[in-house]
Formats: C-alpha cells, sequence, structure tokens
C-alpha cells in the first residue's frame, strides 16, 4: 500500500514596486545533504587493513533574482 507525503503547504502574498535597475532578491530554498561512506576488513578505521571513510556534504541554496527593464 502506498501512502503519499505529508507536505507543509504556504502561500505568500508579496507587492513589491521597482523601479528600471532596481533588484529584488528572493530566497527561499535551502537543501542540505549528507553522504557518508565506510569500507575495509572489520573496523573501517583500521587502515593497516585497507578500512577507508569519507564523508561528503552539500548545500542548495536557490536564489532568485528579478530585475524590471524598460523596453521601448
Amino acid at each position: 500500500m502506498m501512502e503519499a507525503p505529508d507536505l507543509d503547504n504556504r502561500i505568500l502574498s508579496q507587492k513589491v514596486i521597482l523601479k528600471a535597475g532596481q533588484t529584488w532578491v528572493l530566497s527561499g530554498f535551502e537543501q542540505m545533504g549528507d553522504d557518508t561512506s565506510r569500507s575495509g576488513t572489520g573496523d573501517a578505521r583500521f587502515w593497516l587493513l585497507g578500512g577507508n571513510q569519507s564523508r561528503k556534504t552539500t548545500r542548495d541554496v536557490m536564489v532568485i533574482l528579478i530585475t524590471p527593464v524598460n523596453v521601448e
């Protein structure tokens, strides 16, 4: 049986007055990730038997820039 995930929805109404050449910066999405791997014989921390550990951390941020331009 499959279930739909619980989502938190939010609706924001924003009004901004910009002149040509001004920039509006929107930032609101940020995601962090962590990937860890271990390998080796016995304990991964024991490097004499080929033990190895690695960790990769990522951070993604979405930024939206809006700049109006007059077109004639």
